[in-house]
């Protein structure tokens, strides 16, 4: 049983999971365009977009106050640039009217440069800056950890964080996904203790209510320790995989209490 209950947690993270996280995925894509009309303007927060995109050894942070979808064309209007060599030294600021982001580059319409070492800006109708974001990862950057396959969250995770998104929830949904063969063996071994060396005069109301009264605690203790995770009060890694190792443990000592007694 318990390697069934193994196999059958490969099995989630292998295929079930891809295929849910698809249908997902064509489930939200289908909603925002076709019910909340969301297909033409994306709106990130009061202030705009904050993108932080990184291009050989340079990085940039682009702001815009608003963002627009326009086929496979993402539109930035009024669109400031912060330029800066390496990871900290600042080279120039760049305020530009529109931005379109083109294969392999920015391209920058009416934009003014303000160089560092420079007290008058220099005008220029049209000018291109280099970077390596895509439509695909612009889009992908806004969507729910549950949209992605397990297989692509690694690399997802790893865009995210170049282009300095918080991958954050998505990095604890992959090791939780990593953890469902261990939850669903400590599961097996809970269920063995209310079922195990039980008499015929045992009440099986009890048995139930004890079953349901232990599944409850054990999600309360899972939301718990999963909420310090998102707040980062205690490491990634802990937050995903101390419920089903707490699941595993607690389980396993009752079983060998009950063989033992």
């Amino acid at each position: 049983v318990l390697c069934a209950a193994m196999v059958l947690g490969f099995f989630k993270i292998g295929l079930l999971s891809p295929l849910g996280s698809a249908m997902l995925s064509e489930f939200e894509r289908l909603n925002a365009t076709k019910i909340k009309g969301l297909s033409s303007t994306l709106k990130i927060s009061d202030s705009g977009l904050w993108l932080r995109q990184a291009y050989k050894k340079n990085q940039s942070v682009i702001h815009s106050t608003k963002l627009r979808l326009s086929g496979n064309i993402i539109k930035l209007e009024d669109v400031t640039v912060f330029v800066y060599e390496g990871k900290n030294k600042y080279s120039q600021r760049i305020s530009a009217q529109k931005a379109d982001l083109e294969d392999g580059f920015w391209y920058l319409q009416k934009a003014w440069i303000h160089k560092r070492n420079s007290d008058l800006p220099q005008f220029q109708k049209e000018m291109w800056l280099p970077t390596d974001i895509t439509l695909e990862k612009v889009h992908d950057s806004f969507a729910q950890p549950e949209t992605l396959s397990f297989w692509d969250l690694p690399d997802f995770i790893e865009d995210l964080d170049k282009a300095g998104f918080s991958a954050l929830r998505h990095r604890l949904y992959w090791h939780s996904l990593l953890a469902t063969p261990l939850l669903l063996i400590a599961m097996v071994l809970i269920a063995a203790t209310f079922t195990i060396k039980q008499s015929i005069r045992t009440n099986s109301g009890y048995l139930v209510i004890g079953g349901v009264l232990t599944g409850f605690l054990l999600y309360f203790i899972s939301d718990l320790i999963t909420a310090l995770g998102f707040r980062q009060s205690i490491p990634i890694v802990l937050a995903a995989w101390a419920p089903s190792g707490i699941c595993f443990l607690l389980g396993l000592a009752m079983v060998f209490h009950l063989e033992d007694g």
